[in-house]
């Protein structure tokens, strides 16, 4: 993914970290985000967990820190939208303010629905006009293509005459092994004497 495609949608990316294989340095197919406020993550989670790009979908996960702090962040942010209505709990008020969170909450999820809608509007014009267009998604789809089947193994007469040459080149070697160890043995017994 790339890091503007979520700027884009999401806000801002603070940090973005690509694993790659120790041994071929390739990367592989998972990376690192961070994100500079806790409302873009959710988003993040929200709009792009699930989008395919080309043949892949994305998939987003937290760790369980993370959403600890992310569901902690929506009931803060819940009970500000009570206080900003200004409403003081009491036993006497303590049903209405029961409607008015619920109506809250349901206000609260409407407006990220919307919002949800419009970006993912701007999601689909961005891939359709950056990446499909730049040809991004057809280097994707190569990249995954499974590769072709090796090349059948060469007929038997072929392999004969392979394995005839083997021989050939192992008396050959054989021969010369023996001629040499041969002048070696007459030079010694010639210095002996």
């Amino acid at each position: 993914m790339h890091a503007c495609l979520s700027e884009q949608t999401c806000g801002t990316v603070t940090s973005w970290k690509r694993v790659e294989d120790v041994e071929t340095k390739k990367p592989k197919g998972f990376g690192f985000c961070e994100y500079d406020k806790a409302d873009h993550v959710r988003r993040a989670l929200r709009l792009l967990n699930g989008f395919k790009i080309g043949p892949n979908e994305l998939l987003l996960k937290v760790d369980s820190k993370t959403q600890a702090y992310l569901d902690d962040f929506i009931k803060r942010k819940k009970e500000m939208l009570v206080a900003a209505k200004s409403v003081t709990l009491t036993p006497a008020n303590l049903a209405e303010v029961d409607i008015k969170l619920g109506d809250t909450e349901e206000q609260f999820e409407k407006d990220e629905a919307e919002e949800d809608e419009n970006l993912k509007s701007q999601l689909l014009a961005y891939y359709d006009e950056n990446l499909v267009a730049t040809g991004a998604i057809t280097m994707i789809e190569r990249l995954n293509a499974p590769l072709p089947p090796p090349p059948p193994p060469p007929p038997s007469s072929e392999r004969k005459d392979d394995d005839r040459r083997d021989k050939r080149d192992s008396k050959s070697d054989r021969d010369r092994d023996r001629d040499r160890d041969r002048d070696r043995d007459r030079d010694r017994d010639r210095d002996r004497d």
